[in-house]
């Protein structure tokens, strides 16, 4: 079986090994839709596996009769798969503290503290836009952090977006993209 994976996955233990044992992989994490068409057209896939789906034409692959394999239903494994709600956390801790513009003064000899004095996270009102896996995730880690959690999920409700808008002093986007959800957070929602 000839195998194109899209998706980063060297990264997670025995994950490529795993794909590996269903036949040939080509591993290809950072293609767009026009070089992954470029490669299916080159040469005989039976199968492309991904953990999203949003950067595959569906309908291309269907049309050649290419399998899409997707994680994003095998709860069990993307709930031992914290990696993306660990890096949204890190950036806005990172964000918040000028960890980045700090570290990088230090590196050309800076050490004024004062120009880099952040926000501490305790206290901080975020509210979380998407309350799936990963918005759930999130809210552990923030809950962690003494930060008081808001919700709103396009699906299920929850918190009013316009009042989380209005009252959080950090936004973090966990939905998917997706025609239903594109732009729901836009310039004239942030002004």
């Amino acid at each position: 079986m000839q195998i194109l994976c899209l998706t980063p996955i060297k990264h997670l233990n025995e994950v490529y090994e795993y794909l590996n044992s269903f036949g040939c992989v080509d591993y290809y994490p950072n293609l767009n839709k026009e070089s992954v068409k470029g490669l299916i057209d080159s040469f005989d896939y039976d199968v492309t596996a991904s953990t999203g789906l949003n950067h595959i034409d569906i309908n291309y692959c269907n049309e050649k009769g290419i399998k899409v394999m997707s994680h994003k239903e095998d709860m069990k494994l993307l709930n031992e798969l914290p990696s993306t709600s660990e890096l949204a956390f890190g950036l806005m801790s990172s964000m918040l503290r000028n960890i980045p513009s700090g570290f990088d003064d230090v590196k050309n000899g800076g050490w004024d503290y004062d120009k880099f004095m952040g926000h501490q996270l305790k206290g901080k009102i975020i509210g979380l836009i998407g309350y799936g896996r990963l918005g759930k995730m999130m809210k552990t880690f923030c809950d962690a952090f003494g930060m008081t959690v808001k919700i709103h999920d396009p699906y299920e409700g929850y918190d009013d977006l316009d009042l989380i808008l209005k009252e959080s002093d950090i936004i973090s986007l966990h939905v998917h993209a997706n025609n239903e959800t594109r732009h729901m957070i836009n310039k004239k929602t942030l002004v």
